[in-house]
């Protein structure tokens, strides 16, 4: 029993230690090729808007379906989507299974497809497949539904830290747009204090010392002050 666990545990370990989508989802991919010796592996995740399945990664030739899309309710990942419930096929299965012919179809010899289930609701598959050689056993079922339990809260935790640095960028994004808002309006009022009042002023500081020169032939002390007084201001002002 313990030499059985061992390995859950390290696979346990291992995903919930990756929280980068991508990564996630080869380790996901390698952890269940390699444990039942499968041809190709492909992980589905629920468009819930579409009702439909999107492959997000594949690992194996059997399984390259070019980012492919499956409706709920239809296909083998579509039924177990639906149903929620694990489903093995092999070529001893009952040719009277309404999925058996699917399976034929697509060239498979022998299937699993699992659900990614999180409290209670279905967020993807996983889909095992072979070509030939020995067909999936209760064992690979057994172990790849303890997988899946984990792999399914491993993707939610991954997505939601997707969520977060998404909204962290959106916030940063629009945090540096305002900055640049505020950089362009001071810039635009200061091109209008240098083309308007600041031109005015310097225009006002002129005629100011023209009449100072006028005032100065004068004996009026007083005008003069007050002149001079303004012009201060201005100075200041400019």
């Amino acid at each position: 029993r313990l030499k059985a666990l061992f390995p859950l545990l390290e696979i346990s370990k291992t995903l919930m230690s990756e929280v980068e989508l991508g990564k996630l989802f080869d380790v996901i991919l390698d952890i269940v090729w390699t444990e039942t010796e499968a041809d190709g592996v492909s992980l589905m995740l629920l468009d819930e808007a579409q009702q439909e399945l999107a492959v997000r990664a594949v690992l194996g030739p059997s399984e390259r379906l070019n980012n492919g899309r499956e409706k709920v309710g239809q296909g083998l990942a579509g039924q177990v989507a639906k149903s929620a419930e694990p489903l093995m096929l092999t070529e001893e299965t009952s040719i009277d299974h309404p999925l058996r012919k699917e399976m034929t179809k697509m060239g498979f010899s022998s299937v699993l497809c699992l659900p990614l289930v999180v409290r209670g609701r279905v967020i993807g598959v996983l889909r095992s497949s072979k070509r030939g050689g020995s067909p999936f056993t209760h064992s690979d079922l057994e172990l790849l539904s303890i997988l899946c339990g984990q792999a399914a809260i491993a993707i939610e935790n991954a997505t939601l830290v997707a969520g977060v640095k998404a909204r962290q960028a959106r916030v940063e994004q629009l945090l540096k747009q305002t900055l640049l808002a505020q950089e362009d309006e001071r810039r635009r009022i200061s091109l209008e204090i240098h083309d308007g009042a600041a031109q005015w002023l310097i225009a006002a500081s002129y005629r100011i010392q023209a009449l100072a020169k006028i005032l100065a032939r004068s004996r009026l002390p007083q005008p003069r002050q007050e002149l001079s007084e303004i012009k201060s201001v201005l100075d200041q002002s400019m």
